[in-house]
């Protein structure tokens, strides 16, 4: 090696060992910082802290589909900010991401981040392209899982066919969590990515998911992927009606919050 070369390689050493992030390797990176890791458990323990076994009214605030408009999502932290004590936590539904990159994730969890309340998330079928199943498992945590708060279980599930590379929903998890949970809750509320009618289900998963509901104790069913708001009441083939929302898209500039209380669940729109 020339003298030459040696002093363009301890130049470029210099350079970029004086910098903690100068570039990417990959925009398939997995990486994530130690701080951002386990995100749904490290909020659980903090809605423990105002937790009760028994049921008081409170307040959800759910969004989704926040893909790559980070400029609404920006605003409706800013919003959701400002209605101090107006909610005890959030709810993300989904397409965390658009294309399941790392730089996307860190994107939405640094404006997340910012919120005056704690969040949980569900996965979507966004989310799980490229390497955006284990940025998700990494950042957040577990893809199906339950927490119960006021004696109100939230059930998430994760529901994306498409792009999963799992062959179907773990219905199996789902019907336990649902219909064998012999304890008595105010509310049950099942938050999941995809509606039931929405294409990506097929109608073997349709007849699948229905008949849960039909033994279940749900009251509401949450989903974001149809990226416009909807509010609809369902019977099913054993006469119960079961209620869905769907948030609809961050672009639409609306967040939607539930005001949870002893025998109703009020939808309210919340425009920013």
């Amino acid at each position: 090696m020339t003298l030459k070369n040696i002093w363009i390689l301890a130049v470029f050493v210099l350079l970029f060992s004086s910098c903690d992030e100068c570039f990417e390797y990959s925009v398939y990176s997995e990486h994530v910082d130690d701080n951002k890791k386990n995100t749904t458990e490290k909020n659980i323990k903090e809605l423990r802290k105002k937790n009760s076994d028994t049921f008081s009214d409170f307040s959800v605030y759910f969004l989704s589909d926040t893909h790559i408009y980070y400029k609404e999502l920006r605003k409706a932290v800013k919003k959701m900010n400002s209605l101090k004590n107006d909610a005890d936590f959030v709810v993300h539904c989904g397409d965390i991401s658009n294309e399941g990159l790392f730089k996307e994730y860190e994107f939405t969890w640094n404006l997340m981040n910012d919120l005056h309340l704690p969040y949980l998330t569900v996965i979507g079928n966004h989310d799980l392209v490229a390497n955006g199943r284990a940025v998700y498992k990494s950042m957040f945590g577990k893809e199906n899982y339950t927490f119960t708060y006021k004696n109100c279980k939230f059930v998430f599930f994760d529901d994306n066919v498409w792009e999963n590379t799992v062959v179907e929903p773990d219905f199996q998890w789902l019907k336990q969590e649902l219909c064998d949970d012999t304890q008595e809750y105010t509310h049950v509320f099942l938050i999941s990515h995809v509606p039931y009618w929405d294409e990506m289900f097929y109608n073997s998963f349709k007849i699948v998911f229905k008949s849960i509901l039909e033994e279940s104790k749900v009251n509401l069913c949450i989903h974001g992927h149809a990226h416009r708001p909807e509010t609809r009441t369902e019977k099913l083939d054993n006469g119960k009606d079961v209620r869905f929302l769907v948030t609809g898209s961050i672009r639409e500039r609306i967040v939607r919050r539930l005001d949870i209380k002893q025998d109703t669940v009020i939808i309210n729109d919340v425009k920013f």
